[in-house]
């Protein structure tokens, strides 16, 4: 090492004033093992993001952590750091400054800024809560605050808030609560392509006054469904579902009704019907891949049961029974007593074309309950869909619900009738006084508007021991013109208790020359 003396005798080494040739290396390797570890959590952190884009709405993201080592990327922050580097740079002592250190690593930056970037363009706001706790005297220094200011990036960048210094998450999860309860949306319809582009969207507001417009920087037209990945197309199912907005180019109809079968749970069969001209539209090739998802939903956005399907169907061997009316699932839940939205998706593998329909279902708690009628059920010629059953396990057996005069039948999810043409009607009730009851039918348009009364009559009872009484019937609806109506359907027994329940049914033109227009899996 060579050694120089000054006039006052004293020793120099050649090394930079302040910098310690020990520290600097340990310093250096300190350094790289956050630029790596801060590269590792951005890149899963962007994988995220980009899944988290197929999710349709704003995204909140609560992050708790002591957050990272942003410097790497963004350079030290450190006023004495940077002021002693910035002299060195004066002086021209250039081989005394370690650039990274100074400015950032080029590599980290890239890194670090593509995933805010990615956290953005998916309409993530990123709340971040550092969850060290409150920091006092030498711990402060310790960590240098590099992580909060990593966490105070990902919030400040995304439109979201920074938590700092919480010891109890109870207090930081109602800090974000607050500040995130009031929210304004703002909507517009764009004619885009759909080719998975981004656009930006700029936000301004008028007259502001100080106030601050967080909104998303842009958003991505929808991807062609071939090109979505096993997890964008998961979300995106299970984003339709949560939802509940029913509609979609495959029609889709919906049965679900309780039945008591023992225990507190009741046994609900669920009877799908899909339309098969729409779930085959544009289908290549001779197999279809279909995907089925059912769900029951409490009131308050609970999941309580749920089962799903995915069918190949080999349009070869299946393809014209499909085509001309489509295939019937009967699958199950098992649901307790309360209120329930039972939704169920079907969507084409191949294509990406789903319908989603959604039935009100009202579980009793039979063992409590007074009487209760099921909603009317019209039993459907056999052989009509391609029929297909769960494959869902149940636990315990369960006695086959669908029975008339000790004879299964399969009702229709959406009954198709003729107007003023007599119409066989299964019903079933619970807890029904013994005697003669009586029946009356009245029929409403979808919108619930009162059109006319049809003709019910009653014609044999089977009461079983423990089990449900059971009606046949039929029904003669009035005079309609084609379309979708309701049947409310009050039964009243000896004692004078009287039960309402209602089922969806289709009119159409005599001889049944629109059902195919009406769909006979229902709209």
């Amino acid at each position: 090492m060579d050694q120089a003396a000054d006039r006052n005798g004293t020793v120099s080494t050649g090394l930079s004033d302040g910098i310690d040739p020990i520290t600097t290396p340990l310093e250096r390797t300190e350094r790289t093992s956050n630029q790596r570890d801060m590269e590792q959590f951005s890149k899963a952190v962007t994988l995220f993001a980009n899944t988290m884009a197929s999710v349709k709405g704003r995204k909140y993201v609560i992050l708790l952590s002591e957050g990272f080592d942003s410097t790497v990327a963004t350079g030290v922050s450190d006023v004495d750091e940077v002021e002693e580097m910035d002299t060195h740079s004066i002086r021209g002592d250039v081989w005394n400054i370690d650039s990274d250190k100074r400015y950032g690593n080029t590599r980290a930056g890239n890194v670090l800024e593509k995933m805010l970037d990615t956290l953005r363009r998916a309409d993530c706001v990123v709340q971040a809560v550092d969850i060290g706790g409150v920091r006092a005297g030498d711990d402060v220094k310790a960590i240098k605050s590099r992580g909060r200011d990593g966490l105070f990036m990902m919030a400040n960048a995304t439109g979201g808030e920074f938590y700092p210094n919480f010891n109890n998450l109870g207090s930081a999860m109602e800090k974000v609560l607050d500040r995130t309860s009031v929210t304004y949306v703002l909507s517009f319809q764009p004619d885009v392509k759909r080719d998975g582009q981004y656009h930006k969207i700029r936000v301004e507001l008028k007259n502001a006054q100080g106030a601050r417009v967080v909104y998303r920087p842009g958003y991505y037209a929808p991807k062609p469904y071939a090109q979505q990945t096993a997890m964008e197309r998961v979300l995106g199912a299970s984003g339709q579902v949560a939802a509940g907005q029913e509609g979609g180019p495959v029609k889709v109809s919906l049965l679900a009704a309780p039945f008591q079968q023992g225990g507190d749970k009741a046994y609900v069969p669920v009877l799908l019907e899909v339309d098969g001209p729409s779930l085959v539209a544009a289908t290549e090739g001779n197999v279809l891949p279909a995907e089925i998802f059912v769900y029951a939903f409490d009131a308050q956005g609970a999941v309580h049961d749920y089962f799903s399907e995915k069918l190949g169907l080999d349009l070869a061997k299946v393809g014209p029974a499909v085509r001309q009316t489509g295939i019937k699932l009967f699958g199950h839940l098992d649901l307790p007593p309360g209120s329930y939205s039972v939704r169920a998706l079907v969507r084409n593998g191949l294509t990406g074309a789903a319908g989603l329909k959604v039935a009100s279902l009202e579980v009793p708690a039979f063992a409590q309950a007074g009487p209760v009628l099921l909603p009317p059920f019209f039993p459907e010629t056999p052989g009509r869909w391609l029929m297909i059953r769960e494959s869902k396990t149940r636990q315990g057996k369960a006695d086959y619900p669908f029975m008339a005069k000790d004879k299964p039948y399969i009702p229709a999810s959406k009954p198709v009738l003729e107007p003023n043409r007599e119409a066989a009607m299964a019903v079933v009730g619970y807890h029904l006084a013994a005697g003669p009851l009586t029946a009356q039918a009245m029929v409403m348009t979808a919108e619930g508007k009162e059109v006319g009364e049809g003709k019910v009559a009653l014609l044999n009872r089977e009461i079983a021991s423990g089990g449900p009484d059971r009606l046949t019937a039929t029904f003669r609806p009035p005079r309609l013109q084609p379309g979708e109506y309701e049947l409310l359907l009050t039964v009243t027994d000896a004692q004078g208790a009287s039960r309402t329940s209602v089922t969806p049914f289709v009119v159409t033109a005599p001889g049944g020359a629109a059902v195919a227009k009406a769909g006979g899996a229902g709209r």
